[in-house]
């Protein structure tokens, strides 16, 4: 599969436009065999074990889909792609249809559907998601960053979550050939994931402070403003 293709096909598999999807290949059998994968992990995908409203109401509060890089993250991604000796380390945010990176190493897409790839999965977790070899993983092996010119064969991610316990996307390296992290490693990717879920709360703090503080004014303008206004009046 041609690389410049993958991205455009995997928004055609989320599409559904198999029509489309034909112009690109020629091998519609083994197609359609992807897209029957992709559909039954929507169905397992659509069985979330946590409340999905109130994880993309999260999301959209962190306001940081669709932002600018920030060094923050990015020495985050470095960091743990030298600590587990991979040539891929992504933080993704993932909202009701596509994983988009906010910080990426060694990876060119900026995003992916929600169906394509490792991170979907790795939300329904409550630990790391670990795949040693994506070829041999019945999940996996039609997956296009699988199957494609990417050639991806391990994965491991960790969900980052808010306090409250609702994954928000995920902290992961990939790499080129079938293995396993060490415990140093696997510690090392716990331990910056956590440093994720830290910023995130600190600016989940922050934008919560600032929703209150703009009640109260609205809420002074409101009722007390006037009322003092009146009594300044009378007096």
């Amino acid at each position: 599969m041609p690389f410049p293709a993958l991205f455009q096909t995997a928004f055609a598999w989320q599409a559904g436009n198999i029509t489309y999807i034909t112009e690109l290949y020629d091998d519609l059998p083994e197609l359609m065999q992807s897209c029957k994968l992709l559909s039954e992990r929507n169905m397992t995908q659509s069985q979330f074990p946590f409340d999905e409203e109130a994880r993309l109401k999260a999301l959209d509060e962190l306001a940081l889909m669709d932002t600018l890089p920030e060094p923050v993250f990015d020495e985050i991604v470095q960091r743990v792609a030298k600590a587990c000796d991979t040539p891929i380390a992504l933080l993704s945010l993932v909202d009701s249809r596509r994983q988009w990176f906010k910080a990426r190493l060694g990876f060119a897409l900026p995003e992916l559907p929600r169906t394509i790839g490792f991170d979907g999965r790795t939300l329904l977790q409550p630990e790391p998601f670990v795949v040693p070899n994506a070829q041999e993983d019945s999940l996996f092996a039609k997956d296009p960053l699988v199957q494609s010119e990417l050639n991806i064969r391990f994965y491991a991610g960790v969900p980052i979550k808010t306090s409250a316990g609702l994954p928000l996307g995920a902290l992961s390296v990939m790499d080129y050939r079938a293995r396993e992290l060490s415990s140093e490693q696997m510690n090392a990717l716990l331990a910056e994931a956590q440093s994720v879920m830290d910023q995130f709360e600190k600016r989940l703090s922050l934008f919560a402070a600032e929703r209150q503080q703009l009640a109260a004014a609205a809420e002074e303008e409101r009722f007390v403003k006037p009322k003092r206004e009146k009594a300044e009046a009378r007096a």
